[in-house]
């Protein structure tokens, strides 16, 4: 249930109204949220880090200090990423 500004919110939860069990059922998942369950989550995780340091490599032409930067994480952090996913700053000038 969406509430006035557009953010969900559970059904019942505060308003006093009991949630119904249609009110529960299980959304079907969109393409962005399957996942490829026939592998351990390490290397799941793994292969979704690389994926996105990839992209924002990509994105930042290579510039480590940025890409850090947007990524949320320090500089010496990603070059551990990156040496530990075998990426080169200079593949993505």
């Amino acid at each position: 249930m969406m509430n006035s500004e557009g953010l969900r919110r559970f059904p019942g939860s505060l308003d006093g109204g009991a949630a119904s069990t249609g009110d529960l059922k299980r959304s079907d998942a969109s393409d962005e949220t399957r996942v490829d369950t026939s592998i351990p989550l390490a290397d799941y995780l793994d292969r979704c880090e690389r994926a996105y340091l990839t992209q924002v490599l990509e994105e930042r032409r290579g510039r480590v200090l940025e890409t850090a930067r947007v990524a949320g994480i320090n500089r010496r952090t990603l070059l551990r990423k990156m040496n530990k996913h075998q990426l080169d700053k200079s593949d993505y000038r």
